[in-house]
């Protein structure tokens, strides 16, 4: 028993160096980290100064949801297997879902509310309920509600409704206001820094702890978003060129 509790200190230090030490997947997760603030703070001084040209609340909005859904998978994901580099998928969104929630706050009475924005909450939600609804056409998933709301594959799809018809809506929205002046270059890199080091994370968790359903369905969600935002910060550099 002693023996045990002299040696306590000495795991948790080994725990504590695991996460710290030179390793690609802690590279990837400090950097993910990271670029959350990176991303987010520009954006949000951005906001407080009035400077709302081409933004779209609703993406924000619906970008709980989808990050609130890749939480859930991310932590499905983990308890299939409780390695490391899924726990740290599961922090990557956890944060992910504090800031944006904290941001939304004080967003909410900043950035314009229209009509355009009413018609895509109600699509991209009418296609949520549908995701569920219909999943044991599609998907082959069975029983309650609850229980279809547990699979990962429905969650997945939740996520890219929630997050893909957004972003597409902001590549409108700056071609309909003619100008991108809202988002900062930095918060634009940022979100391709944050997003794409994500997928690769899920990719690399895939292939080295096996494809379970609920990595598959963090892959898909995953690959809707950096695609869709690809096509929305096109629509970006095309302004400002």
């Amino acid at each position: 028993m002693i023996t045990k509790l002299l040696s306590l200190p000495q795991v948790n230090k080994t725990k504590v160096l695991s996460w710290i030490e030179p390793s690609k997947e802690n590279l990837l997760f400090w950097f993910q980290i990271a670029m959350a603030w990176i991303t987010l703070v520009p954006l949000y001084l951005n906001i407080l100064k009035g400077k709302t040209e081409g933004l779209t609340l609703v993406v924000y909005i619906t970008m709980i949801t989808f990050f609130f859904m890749g939480l859930t998978l991310a932590h499905s994901s983990y308890k299939e297997k409780r390695v490391k580099k899924r726990l740290q998928l599961v922090i990557v969104y956890a944060q992910l879902v504090i800031l944006i929630g904290v941001s939304i706050v004080v967003w909410i009475n900043r950035i314009p509310w229209v009509l355009g924005d009413t018609i895509v909450s109600i699509a991209v939600y009418a296609l949520v309920i549908s995701s569920i609804g219909l999943s044991h056409l599609y998907m082959d998933v069975k029983g309650s509600v609850k229980e279809r709301l547990q699979d990962p594959m429905v969650r997945a799809f939740m996520a890219i409704w929630c997050k893909a018809v957004p972003q597409l809506w902001f590549a409108w929205t700056m071609i309909d206001q003619g100008g991108s002046g809202g988002m900062p270059l930095v918060s634009l890199i940022g979100v391709h820094f944050n997003g794409w080091p994500r997928f690769i994370h899920v990719v690399l968790s895939g292939k080295r702890d096996g494809w379970d359903r609920a990595t598959k369905g963090l892959f898909i969600g995953e690959f809707a978003n950096v695609s869709t935002f690809t096509i929305a910060s096109i629509v970006w550099v095309i302004f400002r060129i």
